[in-house]
């Protein structure tokens, strides 16, 4: 688990910022491509697996266009 410098886990941080950013781009683009999410990945530092995990599991989100 990540710590910021005070020592506060910053995993949940990027977690609950991944469902927000989701939410966003779903708005946005009308889905999720792969390359977002892999972009979105990495950028916080969370697994793909994560990733997709979280956008097939939430009805309200879509993977497809």
């Amino acid at each position: 688990m990540n710590r910021d410098q005070e020592g506060i886990p910053t995993q949940g941080k990027n977690q609950a910022d991944l469902l927000v950013l989701l939410e966003e781009a779903q708005h946005k683009f009308g889905y999720l491509s792969p390359e977002f999410m892999a972009g979105l990945s990495k950028s916080l530092d969370i697994p793909l697996s994560d990733v997709y995990g979280v956008a097939s599991f939430y009805s309200f989100l879509s993977t497809k266009p």
